[in-house]
């Protein structure tokens, strides 16, 4: 068990390295397209081709862990990846780290810990777990049915937003924390069903043909595919540290859901090693929250935003020249992380 727990914490950190390793990459580099000469130069570029290499080999590894852990085990672990990838990031990118942030890197190491020492090594004897269809799907009709919900309740709350068209700052506290809400809640969810649809199609290829484990993997990615697009669109209508941390709580609980739902997980037997199962599914996620969170918004960049929003297009003729425009503002938006503002 412990080698699918350290297979799930690298597999993790090495997608989330590999992403970073692509996106400095991409600074030098041409818009992606399908052009030969632009493709040429993507797979040219060192820098990219590393990042690629690290991002499929985590992709491996973390299928290598769901075939041989419960998924209940596998997916909180794997979230504590993102306290590698913050220590990469300062290392290699000279990122700052604040209290915030190493607090947040031990929780999450002491987290996993607690999880491997909670998990039970099976009997020779012990039955396979059983897998329930009919649980599993029950489980995500209702997983899916919550997820139309709170799309509704998005949409809802957008349309309204346009109508009034309130200040920056009361719409970030209001009708924008649901559509934040609603992406990360949705992109975890998708996430966890990922991990639970892989895991299925190898129980079922166990008994049955290998062709089930491959239709298991295409699923995955597929609902992988999907969390990705609802995380992206939360980052480009919300702040990052909301969407971020809801799609990380989503995707353990879901996962964890899903695996004692339909796929036969069971919590450990034994009382202690329960109480460290729960322990460290709590240090994982609040070691999470902790790093997603580290930065708070910038209230200041915020006001400045909205001073620009509602300045006149064409400003008159006594306008302060162009070195105190907001063109040299650093800008806060969505989750306090600057961006440079251009008009």
């Amino acid at each position: 068990m412990w080698a699918a727990v350290i297979a799930a914490v690298a597999a993790s950190s090495g997608n989330n390295i590999g992403k970073v390793l692509q996106k400095q990459a991409t600074r030098s580099l041409p818009r992606l397209t399908l052009e030969s000469k632009v493709v040429w130069t993507y797979l040219l570029s060192p820098l990219w081709v590393t990042g690629l290499i690290i991002d499929v080999g985590g992709g491996l590894l973390m299928l290598q862990a769901v075939a041989s852990a419960p998924v209940s085990i596998v997916q909180p672990v794997s979230t504590s990846g993102l306290a590698l990838m913050a220590l990469f990031s300062h290392v290699y990118l000279h990122e700052p780290m604040r209290l915030a942030d190493w607090t947040g890197i031990l929780l999450c190491i002491l987290g996993t810990v607690a999880v491997g020492v909670s998990s039970e090594n099976p009997l020779p004897s012990a039955p396979p777990p059983q897998l329930s269809l009919r649980h599993l799907m029950a489980f995500v009709f209702w997983v899916v049915l919550l997820m139309a919900v709170l799309e509704w309740c998005a949409t809802s709350s957008k349309a309204k937003r346009k109508i009034k068209d309130p200040p920056l700052s009361s719409g970030l506290l209001g009708a924008d924390v649901v559509e934040e809400l609603a992406a990360g809640t949705q992109a975890g969810a998708f996430f966890g069903l990922s991990a639970a649809a892989v895991k299925t199609g190898m129980l079922l290829a166990t008994g049955g043909p290998p062709v089930f484990a491959l239709l298991g993997i295409a699923v995955g990615i597929s609902l992988s595919s999907f969390g990705f697009f609802c995380q992206t669109r939360g980052f480009k209508e919300g702040r990052a540290v909301v969407v971020s941390t809801c799609a990380a709580v989503s995707a353990m609980l879901t996962a964890v859901a899903a695996g004692m739902a339909g796929l036969g997980e069971d919590l450990p037997s034994n009382p202690r090693l329960r109480m460290w199962r729960f322990l460290g599914w709590s240090l994982i996620l609040f070691g999470i929250v902790l790093l997603v969170a580290a930065k708070p918004p910038d209230l200041v960049g915020l006001a400045k935003a909205d001073a620009a929003r509602r300045k006149p297009l064409h400003p008159s003729p006594r306008a302060p020249n162009r070195s105190t425009s907001p063109s040299g503002l650093s800008i806060g938006i969505a989750a306090g992380f600057p961006r440079k503002y251009e008009p």
